[in-house]
C-alpha cells in the first residue's frame, strides 16, 4: 500500500496489501476503496499472545522501541497468567484437603455418636445414626462428590 499514493490509508496501518489487491483497489471509486479497506481491516485478525512480525515492526516505526515494549507487555502478561494459575491450583488443593479433614471429623463424630447411642441402650437410633453416617461416607468417597438428584 505504500507504493500507491491514491489509496486511503490509516496512519497506524501495519499491513501492506499485495500488489494485485492494490491494483484492484485502484480501479475502484474512492467510496468503494474505503469500504473494501474497512472490510479488510475488520476481518484482519490473529490469535496468540504475539502479533505478526509486520505489526511489531510497525510498532517500532511509530513508537520508539515499541516492539520491545510490546514484548515486555506480553512477557508480563504470561508471568501474571502463570502466577494466577499457580494461585488457583494451590487454593484448590488447600480447599480439597480442608474438605477431607472436615469430612473425616464429621464422619468420626457420626460414628462415635451412633456407637454412644447403642451403648446407652438406644439400639435402633444408634444403629440408624451409625449406618447412615457410614453410607454417606462411602457414597462420597466412591463417587467423589455428594450424589445429585436428577431433574425430572
Amino acid at each position: 500500500m505504500s507504493n500507491s499514493k491514491n489509496l486511503p490509508r490509516s496512519a497506524d496501518s501495519a499491513v501492506t496489501l499485495p500488489a494485485d489487491v492494490q491494483k484492484v483497489l485502484q480501479s475502484l471509486p474512492k467510496e468503494a476503496q474505503v469500504q473494501v479497506l474497512t472490510l479488510l481491516a475488520a476481518s484482519y485478525s490473529y490469535s496468540g499472545p504475539l502479533p505478526p512480525s509486520s505489526e511489531v515492526e510497525a510498532y517500532n516505526r511509530s513508537i520508539p522501541d515499541g516492539g520491545n515494549r510490546l514484548m515486555c507487555v506480553v512477557e508480563n502478561q504470561a508471568k501474571a497468567r502463570a502466577e494466577l494459575d499457580r494461585v488457583v491450583i494451590t487454593t484448590k488443593s488447600t480447599l480439597d484437603k480442608r474438605g477431607q479433614a472436615i469430612g473425616c471429623v464429621i464422619g468420626l463424630v457420626g460414628i462415635a455418636a451412633g456407637t454412644f447411642l447403642v451403648y446407652m441402650g438406644h439400639d435402633w437410633a444408634g444403629t440408624a445414626f451409625f449406618t447412615s453416617t457410614l453410607i454417606s461416607l462411602v457414597c462420597v468417597f466412591v463417587t467423589g462428590k455428594i450424589p445429585k438428584v436428577p431433574k425430572s
